[in-house]
C-alpha cells in the first residue's frame, strides 16, 4: 500500500482508509455433501465455495446502536448529509472506474469531487461465533482525481451529471433520458447510481457512519436498498501511514478498537 502511495499518478491525491464493517457472511452451498467427503475432498470443495459479505442491517439493530452506544462513546455528532454518486466507466481505460460525488445545492446536482474506485489492499472477514453479526476489516486506498482531470474531461463528466434527473421512485435516485447516459464524445458512460443519507458520530480517532444506502447497477440492471454501519478507524489509519511510527502502537490501538466492537457493535441488544 505504501509503495502504491509513493508511485501514484501525478496530480492524484491518494488517501487510505482502515474500516470495520458489520453484517453477515453468506456462503453459497457447495454441490457435494462435505460431511460425507474425505478430509482432502472437503478441503478442495471448501476452497471452491463462494462467500459474500452482506452489509444490510435491521432497523432494530441500527436504533440500538444509534441511540444507545455511540452517543455515549463518541461525543461529536453531525446533521445527516445527503450524497449522490454517479459511477462512471471510461471507454479508454475500462478497468479504472471512478465515481462522481455530488450534492443537491439549490435544487441542482453539483459535483463535489471525482474519485477513483476503492482499491482493496487487505480484507479479512471474521465469523463472530456467539454474536449476532460478523465483522469485516478492510484497508483500502482511493484517489481524488478532481485536480488531475483536464478541462475537456471535467466538461464530459459535468455533462453526464447535468443530464441526470432526480427521481425518488427509481433505485439509486437518479435516471437519465434515453441516450443521455453517455458523454457527447462517447468517452464516458454511466454504469451505476448511488444515493446515500449519512449520519456521523466521531471523536479524534474513530468515526462511525450510519448509512441509508440506495444503489443501482445499470450493467446488471439490479439494485439494493438497505441500512449499513461503518466504523472508520482514523487513529489506526494515521499510524499505519506514519513511517516514523512502529507497528506496535497501531496494533495496540486496533486491539482497543476491536474490544469496543466486540462489546457493543456485534449484537442486536445492549
Amino acid at each position: 500500500m505504501r509503495t502504491a502511495m509513493d508511485f501514484g499518478e501525478a496530480g492524484v491525491v491518494m488517501k487510505t482508509t482502515f474500516v470495520a464493517r458489520f453484517g453477515t457472511i453468506l456462503f453459497h452451498n457447495p454441490s457435494v455433501n462435505i460431511s460425507s467427503s474425505s478430509k482432502s475432498e472437503a478441503a478442495t470443495t471448501l476452497a471452491r465455495v463462494k462467500k459474500q459479505f452482506c452489509t444490510k442491517l435491521t432497523d432494530s439493530y441500527m436504533e440500538t446502536i444509534f441511540s444507545g452506544v455511540f452517543p455515549k462513546t463518541v461525543a461529536d455528532s453531525y446533521q445527516p448529509k445527503e450524497y449522490y454518486r454517479v459511477q462512471v466507466s471510461d471507454k479508454v481505460e475500462p478497468e479504472s472506474g471512478f465515481s462522481i460525488k455530488c450534492q443537491i445545492i439549490c435544487g441542482e446536482l453539483i459535483i463535489q469531487k471525482v474519485e477513483k474506485n476503492l482499491k482493496r489492499c487487505f480484507v479479512a472477514d471474521v465469523s463472530c461465533l456467539h454474536k449476532d453479526l460478523d465483522l469485516r476489516l478492510m484497508l483500502a486506498t482511493k484517489g481524488d482525481l478532481t485536480a488531475a482531470l483536464k478541462d475537456e474531461e471535467l466538461k464530459g463528466l459535468k455533462q453526464l451529471v447535468d443530464s441526470a434527473i432526480l427521481d425518488g421512485n427509481v433505485k439509486g435516485g437518479l435516471r437519465w433520458p434515453m441516450g443521455k447516459e453517455h458523454s457527447s464524445d462517447g468517452k464516458y458512460s454511466v454504469v451505476g447510481a448511488w444515493h446515500s443519507i449519512v449520519k456521523t458520530f466521531k471523536n479524534a480517532s474513530l468515526k462511525l457512519r450510519f448509512i441509508n444506502a440506495d444503489r443501482f447497477d445499470f450493467c446488471a440492471s439490479d439494485g439494493e436498498v438497505g441500512k449499513e454501519l461503518t466504523l472508520d478507524m482514523k487513529g489506526v489509519n494515521d499510524m499505519l501511514m506514519d513511517r516514523m511510527v512502529d507497528m506496535e502502537p497501531a496494533i495496540g490501538s486496533l486491539e482497543e478498537n476491536l474490544k469496543l466492537v466486540w462489546a457493543h457493535l456485534l449484537s442486536f441488544e445492549l
